[in-house]
């Protein structure tokens, strides 16, 4: 069961990153976010992901006033698996190519939503958060080559098929890089976040209200 806080909740619009309600695949609109969901897959002969082009879902009963959430089901991807994702931002770099483009979230402390999975769904949930180090256009990284392209990485141990909020602070993401065995994430630099569903899972996944803080 789902309670509610009763008290009145005084929302940032600024901190929204899509509530979904809007029920569409763009994110909202709020502090030069202007980005897109997506998904992806190894592409295995067979498997399926619905809908490919996410787009909010009515939530059965509703969530504390909330009526639409994100959801993802799929099952049947044997290399490495599957995403739900959204990229922050899009625009032209400083070669004028169009494309995701950094956010910069450095006075935010985290994200924070509200998740759950469906009877039949795996619950093995990674969440991952890409700054500057997991993108070559970033000139970081190198794909395929050193220094490696990587993700912050944080698993949804308690995700059931009730509602949860789960917060996940900046200051908690950090990975050992050739320069630091402690290097954090970086907020002024964020290009994307994504929830991935491992080899050979089959997955029902809600995400709403999701937010910085």
């Amino acid at each position: 069961m789902v309670v509610c806080d009763p008290s009145p909740v005084v929302i940032d619009p600024t901190a929204i990153i899509d509530d979904m309600e809007d029920r569409n695949g763009n994110l909202t609109l709020a502090s030069g976010r202007n980005g897109t969901w997506w998904t992806a897959t190894d592409e295995t002969p067979g498997g399926t992901i619905e809908p490919s082009q996410p787009i909010p879902e009515a939530i059965p009963g509703s969530r504390c006033g909330s009526e639409y959430a994100m959801r993802v089901t799929g099952q049947g991807f044997d290399d490495w698996g599957s995403i739900l994702g959204l990229n922050f931002a899009y625009g032209p770099d400083e070669d004028g190519v169009y494309g995701s483009v950094p956010h910069d979230a450095h006075f935010r402390q985290g994200i924070r939503f509200w998740a759950r999975v469906g009877d039949t769904s795996t619950r093995q949930v990674r969440f991952n958060l890409a700054d500057f180090h997991a993108v070559t256009e970033a000139g970081w990284c190198v794909e395929g080559g050193t220094p490696a392209c990587f993700t912050y990485e944080a698993t949804l141990s308690q995700i059931d098929t009730t509602w949860k909020q789960y917060t996940i602070p900046f200051a908690g993401l950090v990975h050992a890089t050739p320069e630091n065995p402690n290097e954090p994430a970086d907020p002024s630099l964020l290009y994307g976040m994504n929830f991935y569903f491992h080899t050979s899972a089959v997955f029902d996944f809600w995400i709403d209200d999701l937010e910085f803080y």
